[in-house]
């Protein structure tokens, strides 16, 4: 019974703008585990990745409301499930966006060191939530390039495995796809103004980066399985997952049910008062006021 009021309370944060019924056997299962054992459920939960580099999509670099409210709907999960289970939760947010750097998608660890920095600022009052970074997986000293470099040579596949994955594998060819039609419609411009001109055109220069993607994807996911082997957890998402996924759950980041990420988009507060994402282009377009909120940026429409 209290597995499943656990388990009812992680459902009720869930992405789920359908509605749509999931199956929660596994992670049932899971939470009853820690219940036997009287401890903490563990969970592990790749997330607040940073801002990607495309100034028609975020404000800056720097978190913006959208993560504040995401740090406080996560607590808030954490803080019912304790209410409830009283030796809690244990959660380790994961952030991608130091594997990324070098790529389309994140400019230099200078700016993902500022955004991590105010992240794990926000998170000083919640001693339940541990973040880790790229630097958290590789022995002490190592720098964030001599990281990377050890990433790709243990965990990553090649370019060319990964092709081959593509086309062997239909779930590596469906998220291939995802990461090429964003790539495709909204890095136009950095394409434009590259001054690498190994690529023959834009659907090439698209393919590539959806390739590179990717292959950090699965190797992002062989690190993770390696680093908590043998630790028993209930893995979160910060990607929708349909019915069909039944060991994970993905969380919303603001007070709403909605799909997009604050790493491709900004926070907005609508007239109604309620709050969705945009893009700072769009934002622009249409109009919406520039605000900030404790300090953090959002879009308001006026």
């Amino acid at each position: 019974m209290l597995a499943k009021r656990i388990y009812e309370i992680l459902n009720k944060y869930r992405k789920n703008p359908d509605n749509l019924t999931y199956d929660s056997a596994v992670i049932s299962h899971k939470i009853e585990n820690f219940i036997n054992e009287n401890s903490p459920i563990v969970m592990v939960f790749p997330a607040c990745h940073g801002k990607i580099s495309n100034p028609n999509l975020v404000i800056d670099h720097m978190p913006d409301l959208s993560e504040y409210l995401a740090i406080e709907l996560f607590s808030n999960m954490c803080e019912e499930i304790k209410a409830i289970y009283p030796p809690g939760v244990k959660l380790f947010m994961v952030h991608e966006g130091h594997f990324y750097v070098g790529t389309l998608l994140m400019k230099s660890d200078k700016d993902m060191d500022e955004y991590i920095a105010k992240l794990r600022e926000m998170l000083l009052p919640y001693p339940y939530i541990k973040s880790l970074t790229l630097q958290d997986f590789f022995p002490s000293g190592y720098t964030n390039p001599q990281c990377r470099a050890e990433f790709f040579s243990k965990y990553a596949p090649t370019l060319e495995e990964t092709r081959e994955l593509v086309a062997k594998s239909d779930t590596h060819k469906h998220l291939y796809e995802k990461y090429l039609a964003r790539i495709l419609a909204n890095f136009q411009e950095q394409y434009e103004d590259s001054q690498d001109k190994k690529f023959k055109n834009y659907n090439e220069f698209g393919e590539f980066n959806a390739l590179q993607q990717l292959r950090l994807w699965i190797g992002f996911r062989n690190l993770l399985k390696e680093f908590f082997a043998g630790v028993d957890y209930i893995r979160l998402s910060s990607v929708y997952k349909d019915p069909s996924v039944k060991d994970q759950i993905a969380l919303n980041y603001i007070p709403a049910n909605h799909l997009e990420m604050p790493s491709f988009n900004c926070v907005a507060q609508f007239k109604d008062g309620g709050y969705g994402f945009i893009t700072k282009k769009d934002a622009v377009k249409r109009n919406f006021i520039l605000s900030e909120d404790n300090g953090f940026k959002f879009y308001k429409e006026k």
